[in-house]
C-alpha cells in the first residue's frame, strides 16, 4: 500500500492544479528526470530552467514524443492517449518516435520499474518534459485485477492531461468525455510532480455497460483513465461449487462432503428466500484434500476459496462447531448469529498452508468480522465485504461499518472492502430505476476505509451513470487520493457536463441524495420506494429549466435528454 501522493514544485508560470487536489508536500531541487533520461543539462539548459516550455501554440508544435522502440504496451498506450488529446485540444498533432538521442524539444515518456506499481513522475528538464512511471507488460486497455499491469507513465500522462489542459473521463463513453479547446499550451519551466496511488487495490464493480466482470465499464479503458488497477494478483468469488459440486459428491456415495444443517446432509443448490444450500463440511479430511488438489492444479495467480453465496445453510456437525468461537455476530443484519469467522480463516489457512499457494477469500455474513483466535496465514488475502455503504442514511450502519473496517484493519493490512454505493435490481430493497446517489457518504466510506488502513476496495456502482450523479467519478478520485477535496470536483462535474444551466443538475442530485438520506434513515424498507418516486416531478422541472438554459449546444442538451430519460424512468417505475 503506497502513501505518498502528490509532491510538486512549479515555479514559472502559473498552471491551474487539478480540481480538488490539495497541495501536497514540497520536495525542492529534485531533478530526478534528467539522470532516468540518460541526459545531462548543460549550463545553459541550468539557466534556463525557468523559462515557461511551449509545447503547443496556434496549432502547432515544435515537439516530439519520444519512447524507446522496445517499450511495454503500457508506455506506448501513454504516447498515443498523450498525442491524441494534445491533438484534440490545441489542434497540434505530436509525431511519436523511438530515438536513442531524444530532440531538444522532446516529450520524454519512460519506464523506471524502481518506482512504486502504478507510480510516476512529471519532470522538465531544460527544454524537455519528462514522464517516468513504472510500466509492466500486458494489455493496458484492460483492468485485469487477477493479473494486473503497472501503467504509471500511463497513469502520468493522464493527470498532465487533467492538470494543464483540464481533459475530464467522466463517462465511460464519448459523450462524457471533455477536452477543453487551448490555443497555446506552456508549462513551467520548471516542474515536478510525484503521485502514487494511497490504495494497492481500486476497482468500480457494474455499471454502464455492465455484461459479466469482463465487459464493464471500468475494467476497460475508462478504469484506467481513472487510475483503477491492483498492484498484486487478486481473484474473490463465491468458488465451492466449482471446486467440489456436493450434488455430484453425493450421487457418487459422499453425502459426508456437504454441510450438516439440521439433522440432514444438504446435498443440492437452491436459492430459498436469502439463501443458497449446498456449503461443505470444511473439518472432513477428504473435503479439505480436494479443495487443496484443486488449488495446487489452478492457473490462478489467487485461488479464490470463498464459500457459495448465501447464510443460514453452513455445516453444523460437532467438528465444524468445534472450531468456532462461541461469539455471536456484533452487527449489521446478521447480528446475533454464531459467528464462523474463526472456521472460516482456519479453513482458508489450511489451504494456504499445504498447497503452498496464494488464497482469496471472502469475510462475509456471518464469517464478516475478525476471528477471536485465528490469525491469518502469510499467503491468504481477505476481502471484507459489509455491502452496507448503499444504506448510510442509518446511523448504526455507520458505526458498525467504522467497527468492522478498523478491526479488519487492525488484523491484516492486506484486507480490501467490498461495499455497495448502489444496490441494482429490482425489488423494494434496492435502487433499481431511481436517482439515489450517496454524494457525501459516498465520500465518507472511501475516507473510512482509508482512515482504517485497509489495502483498497471494490465499490457497486449504478448501472447508468445519471443513477448516481458524480458518485462514480468522484469515487474513483478517492480510491487514487482519499484526502481529496470532493466539493469543487462535484461542482465542476456539473457544470462542465450540463452547460448553463448546471446548477439545477446538481441541485437535482443534491435533493435526490438527501431524500434517500431520509427514507433510510426514517422511514420502514416498503416505504423507501414510493418516496423517491414521488420526488420525480420536481426532478423534472429542475432538468427542463436546465434544458431551457442550455441553448443550442449539442453535446449539453444531449447529456440533459439522457438525464430527463432517466428521470423520467424512475417516474414510471412501480413502487413494490
Amino acid at each position: 500500500m503506497f502513501r505518498t501522493q502528490d509532491s510538486a514544485v512549479i515555479l514559472g508560470s502559473p498552471q491551474p492544479a487539478t480540481p480538488g487536489q490539495r497541495p501536497g508536500r514540497v520536495i525542492v531541487g529534485l531533478m530526478f528526470g534528467c539522470a532516468l533520461a540518460g541526459m545531462s543539462t548543460s549550463s545553459k539548459a541550468a539557466r534556463d530552467d525557468r523559462k515557461p516550455l511551449v509545447i503547443a501554440d496556434s496549432k502547432r508544435s515544435d515537439y516530439t514524443i519520444v519512447c524507446k522502440r522496445d517499450s511495454s504496451p503500457a508506455t506506448l498506450l501513454a504516447a498515443t492517449e498523450l498525442q491524441y488529446f494534445l491533438a484534440r485540444s490545441t489542434g497540434a498533432r505530436l509525431e511519436i518516435m523511438a530515438a536513442a538521442t531524444p530532440p531538444e524539444k522532446s516529450i520524454i515518456l519512460q519506464s523506471d520499474h524502481s518506482l512504486p506499481f502504478d507510480s510516476f513522475v512529471i519532470s522538465v528538464v531544460g527544454p524537455k518534459l519528462i514522464i517516468t512511471g513504472n510500466d509492466g507488460g500486458g494489455d493496458p486497455k484492460l483492468v485485469d485485477f487477477e493479473r494486473p499491469v503497472s501503467c504509471g507513465t500511463l497513469y502520468g500522462v493522464y493527470e498532465f492531461l487533467e492538470r494543464f489542459l483540464g481533459v475530464r473521463f467522466y463517462w465511460p463513453d464519448e459523450l462524457g468525455i471533455v477536452v477543453p479547446p487551448h490555443d497555446k499550451l506552456s508549462l513551467p519551466g520548471r516542474l515536478e510532480i510525484r503521485q502514487a496511488p494511497h490504495f494497492a487495490f481500486r476497482r468500480l464493480r457494474y455499471g454502464p455497460h455492465y455484461r459479466n466482470e469482463y465487459h464493464e465499464s471500468a475494467t476497460h479503458l475508462w478504469g484506467r483513465r481513472l487510475r483503477l488497477g491492483a498492484s498484486t494478483p487478486l481473484r474473490f468469488y463465491h468458488a465451492w461449487k466449482s471446486i467440489l459440486n456436493v450434488e455430484e459428491w453425493a450421487r457418487q456415495g459422499h453425502p459426508e462432503y456437504a454441510a450438516l444443517v439440521g439433522r440432514k446432509r444438504q446435498t443440492r443448490y437452491d436459492r430459498k428466500s436469502d439463501r443458497i444450500v449446498g456449503q461443505v463440511c470444511t473439518s472432513n479430511k477428504e473435503v479439505q484434500d480436494i479443495f487443496v488438489q484443486a488449488a495446487r492444479k489452478s492457473k490462478d495467480l489467487m485461488f479464490s476459496v470463498s464459500p457459495n453465496d448465501g447464510h443460514t445453510c453452513h455445516c453444523g456437525c460437532p467438528s465444524c462447531r468445534a472450531l468456532d468461537s462461541g461469539r455471536t455476530v456484533q452487527g449489521g443484519p446478521w447480528a446475533g448469529r454464531r459467528d464462523l469467522s474463526d472456521r472460516m480463516v482456519t479453513f482458508y489457512n489450511l489451504i494456504a498452508e499445504r498447497s503452498g499457494r496464494p488464497v482469496g477469500g471472502y469475510a462475509y455474513k456471518e464469517y464478516a468480522e475478525v476471528p477471536a483466535h485465528t490469525q491469518l496465514h502469510p499467503n491468504v488475502t481477505i476481502s471484507m465485504v459489509i455491502n452496507n455503504a448503499w444504506l448510510s442514511g442509518d446511523p448504526a450502519t455507520v458505526r458498525y461499518a467504522r467497527h468492522i473496517f478498523k478491526t479488519w484493519g487492525e488484523y491484516s493490512s492486506k484486507t480490501s472492502a467490498y461495499d455497495i454505493l448502489f444496490r441494482p435490481g429490482p425489488g423494494r430493497r434496492t435502487m433499481h430505476q431511481l436517482i439515489a446517489p450517496l454524494g457525501i457518504a459516498a465520500d465518507r466510506r472511501v475516507r473510512l476505509i482509508a482512515e482504517a488502513g485497509l489495502a483498497g476496495a471494490q465499490l457497486y456502482i449504478a448501472p447508468e451513470m445519471e443513477q448516481g450523479g458524480a458518485d462514480a467519478y468522484v469515487v474513483a478520485k478517492l480510491l487514487w487520493n482519499p484526502d481529496t477535496d470532493t466539493a469543487p470536483i462535484r461542482e465542476e462535474y456539473y457544470s462542465d457536463l450540463y452547460g448553463p444551466g448546471w446548477s439545477h443538475v446538481q441541485r437535482l442530485y443534491q435533493l435526490a441524495e438527501e431524500r434517500w438520506r431520509h427514507v433510510v434513515g426514517n422511514l420502514p424498507m416498503p416505504k423507501w420506494r414510493p418516496t423517491m418516486i414521488e420526488l420525480a416531478p420536481e426532478l423534472t422541472g429542475l432538468v427542463d429549466q436546465a434544458i431551457r438554459d442550455a441553448g443550442s449546444d449539442e453535446l449539453v442538451l444531449r447529456r440533459l435528454e439522457r438525464l430527463r430519460r432517466s428521470v423520467l424512468t424512475m417516474a414510471s417505475t412501480p413502487p413494490g
